[in-house]
């Protein structure tokens, strides 16, 4: 893991970070009032965002970074490099960085290796003073994915 701050992102990190926070504004929270927004970024350039949408069944939720899983695959997309992801509070930003809940982490992980390369995972506080990057390894290691159920992965790449 490394920590940096925004000013010293790559230009390309910076406009995904930017995209997620666009994304994180149009969060439907009004149990938890806490808005997270995502952004991943395809091979060839694109940005495919997403923001939590919950429920008033709680573990219906659907968290942001799944949102943007979700919707890159419906635009024919599950191959990424990066995912950007960052959060705050109603009322206040956040100081310290936002990252993935487990569950995010397991469908990140099977994009990973859908991906046939480590995906790299930006997470940033939302006054964007403090940046982690990671890779989805890293946040979670040992993980079980397609590769530990043998499944040949490569005929799902697009």
């Amino acid at each position: 893991m490394k920590k940096t701050s925004f000013n010293k992102l790559k230009a390309e990190d910076q406009v995904l970070l930017r995209a997620a926070q666009a994304a994180m504004e149009k969060a439907y929270n009004p149990y938890s009032q806490y808005f997270v927004g995502s952004a991943l970024l395809t091979p060839d350039g694109q940005t495919i965002t997403g923001s939590n949408f919950e429920n008033a069944s709680y573990s219906v939720t659907i968290c942001s970074e799944r949102s943007a899983i979700v919707r890159a695959s419906a635009m024919g997309h599950n191959v990424f490099k990066k995912i950007a992801v960052l959060g705050r509070g109603a009322k206040s930003p956040s100081k310290d960085v936002v990252s993935p809940c487990g569950v995010c982490r397991q469908m990140l992980f099977e994009s990973s290796q859908i991906s046939g390369a480590p995906l790299e995972v930006i997470m940033c506080s939302s006054d964007m003073k403090k940046v982690v990057i990671a890779t989805i390894d890293e946040l979670l290691p040992l993980g079980f994915g397609p590769a530990s159920l043998g499944v040949n992965i490569k005929r799902f790449r697009r």
